[in-house]
């Protein structure tokens, strides 16, 4: 811990999801605990969209970031200035993305109203693919209000979290595209991202139990 202080870490500062799923909540306090056990204090800030959270570990505002796999792997492809530090496995994110309808339905059909999150990369991609083809109005809207536009039926259907659906009030489709269900597999875990010079979170992030995270997300 002393070390550590005289390298100027006396905290750390990390970015995560809006905690609107208790997978989410269960992340946020398993990273706390995590620190908290190596002797370093954890702040978090709540920050929709991981191509935001990300750029602002690109900018030095935050320490690390915590995003889905797929996310992660696509923001790498566009930045050498990123590295995957910390990966917790299938199902540590979401269990899995669908199709939700405001209406029963056999599919996606034409002229339906499609909520798109453009600043949710995971959401964004699995939408365009579940649309493809099909003459619909994508609906830009922010993730978090999805649900009340489907409940409103201001809008027909949407790409959403399984986690936090409740299936009496709505219809589930499973995803339909091969290449949809390919990506929702690493879009279903959770990692930690860091910039690639930051050596002292790397060195952190290796002091950390992944098991002890699953642990505690699942309690």
């Amino acid at each position: 811990d002393l070390l550590l202080q005289c390298c100027g870490v006396s905290s750390i500062i990390g970015v995560m999801p809006l905690p609107y799923s208790r997978k989410y909540e269960g992340l946020a306090t398993a990273m706390h605990a995590s620190f908290e056990k190596i002797g370093i204090p954890l702040h978090c800030a709540f920050m929709r969209g991981a191509t935001v959270r990300l750029d602002n570990v690109i900018d030095g505002r935050y320490d690390f970031a915590l995003v889905s796999k797929y996310a992660a792997m696509s923001a790498i492809r566009k930045s050498d200035d990123l590295v995957i530090v910390k990966e917790f496995g299938s199902g540590s994110y979401v269990s899995r993305h669908a199709v939700v309808f405001a209406d029963e339905t056999s599919g996606i059909q034409d002229g339906m109203k499609i909520g798109i999150d453009s600043y949710s990369i995971d959401q964004q991609v699995l939408t365009n693919l579940e649309v493809k083809d099909k003459d619909v109005e994508l609906i830009n809207l922010n993730y978090m209000h999805l649900l009340e536009h489907l409940k409103a039926k201001s809008i027909d259907a949407m790409v959403w979290n399984v986690d936090e659906i409740d299936n009496g009030s709505f219809f589930l489709s499973e995803l339909s595209s091969k290449e949809a269900l390919e990506m929702d597999k690493e879009m279903s875990q959770a990692v930690c991202v860091i910039n690639k010079n930051n050596k002292k979170m790397e060195f952190m992030f290796n002091q950390i139990s992944t098991d002890h995270v699953m642990q505690i997300q699942k309690q």
